[in-house]
């Protein structure tokens, strides 16, 4: 099976911001020696190095997931009926993501 142009995924280069943040370069020297296989880029089967670009849509797809999961933990603090440990607990968790957020 072949895969269509309009299948192709296009992985955006890191901006140079991107590149000196402490999550970069830990993403990286993590998938650094990695062999990589991204279907909508490389093609089935095909593996490729790592690049900064796989990195980058790690840090993407991170960045696209918290907003979501913050939503949701904001609209839950809304009910009245939560019980203090559970709205502590609610609290602390957005407190990790926030200090957590990748720059």
């Amino acid at each position: 099976m072949t895969s269509n142009d309009e299948d192709k995924i296009e992985l955006p280069d890191p901006t140079p911001e991107m590149m000196k943040s402490f999550e970069f370069n830990a993403i990286w020297d993590l998938i650094k020696t990695w062999s990589i296989c991204v279907p909508g880029v490389n093609g089935n089967g095909v593996y490729d190095t790592a690049t900064g670009n796989h990195v980058r849509a790690i840090i993407d797809a991170i960045r696209k997931a918290r907003p979501e999961t913050m939503k949701t933990m904001v609209e839950k603090l809304k009910y009245s009926d939560l019980g203090g440990s559970t709205r502590k607990a609610i609290v602390d968790k957005l407190s990790d993501i926030v200090s957590d957020t990748i720059t």
